[in-house]
Formats: structure tokens, sequence, C-alpha cells
């Protein structure tokens, strides 16, 4: 899914106070520049559009800046949010190089039920996200295990996934993403 979003620059001065109650939101894009990032500020209807879609950490989002020689693909990395309202106060955005590797955070999404948990034992989740680094084109939206095989005192690795071309986990490949343990005696 490609999502693009629109912002303009803002200046040090402005008062994100005053940018939320006016329908913006205040933002940052780091990485294009060294240690310099841009000051930025998005429309709040059309950034709560790209958030319903976007995961952090995870989706491609191109952004063109109004009036800025910047445009490029970027990751959210933090969302901030008031403590009780949704209102989103603050969005950072890293600038992704495209000839650079990235690494992102992908959701694992386990399927089946395991003949383990049939005959009386139970899921042990471990892991919900692992960490892999890939070309910024192949990011995957998620990672989807089929478990049903699995019995009793079984278990998924990091080194069991199957890996498209190009992507490498973070992880040790011996790390335990989730297993089937035995039920208890009554």
């Amino acid at each position: 899914m490609s999502l693009t979003l629109e912002c303009k620059p803002r200046s040090k001065e402005l008062n994100p106070r005053a940018l939320r109650r006016a329908g913006w939101t205040p933002a940052t894009i780091y990485g294009h520049k060294g240690n310099e990032s841009d000051l930025v500020m998005i429309d709040a209807p059309q950034l709560k559009h790209i958030l319903l879609h976007a995961t952090p950490n995870n989706t491609l989002i191109s952004i063109k800046v109004e009036g800025s020689d910047f445009s490029g693909n970027t990751i959210i990395k933090e969302v901030q949010r008031h403590p009780y309202k949704k209102e989103v106060y603050h969005v950072s955005f890293f600038a992704v190089d495209q000839k650079a590797k990235v690494e992102v955070i992908v959701p694992l999404v386990f399927t089946g039920t395991p003949a383990g948990v049939k005959a009386g034992g139970s899921i042990q989740l471990l892991m919900k996200t692992i960490k892999v680094v890939c070309p910024p084109d192949r990011v995957p939206e998620k990672f989807e295990v089929d478990i049903s095989h699995l019995e009793v005192r079984q278990g998924i690795r990091v080194g069991d996934l199957p890996l498209p071309e190009g992507l490498t986990i973070a992880s040790e490949p011996r790390t335990l993403l989730m297993s089937v343990l035995a039920g208890r005696l009554k």
C-alpha cells in the first residue's frame, strides 16, 4: 500500500498548541541531513487518515514538503498523543535512503490451532513483533506463520520463519517466538 502525505514547513517560533487549534499537527522529519531535521506541519484530518493505514516503524510513507527541496520516502518513528484525548500531538518521521537498508518492526500473525492445544496444551506467545532489516521497497506488512502442526513442547523459532529474498532478521535464529505448553494435570 502506497501512502502519500503533503505538509508545509513551520518555524520554531510557531506555538504547537496554536497549530493544533488551527487544525495542524506539528511534525519532524530527520535522517536526510545528518544531524539536522526539518520542522513541518501536517493537516490534522489528512494525518489521521494516514495513521489509520500506517503502522509506526513499518509503513513507508511518501512525503512532499511544500516549498522545500525535500521530497521522499519516510517511516513513522514516533507518534505522541494526548494522555486521554485521541488527539495526536506530534509525529516524527525518519527519511529513508532508497539505496540503504532499513530496520523495521514487523508484526507476527500465528494462524491455525496447534494439534497440541487440541490435545489439552496451551499456547505460550513470547513475541508479537520482530525486527527485520530490508530494502525500503520490500518492507513486509506482517509475517504469517502456520502453527497448526505443532504438538505439545514444540515451538516456532526465528530461524523457522520463511524469509523473502533481501530480508534478514535482527534476532538470533534460536530465539523462541511461541511454543505449545503441556496442560496441567487435574
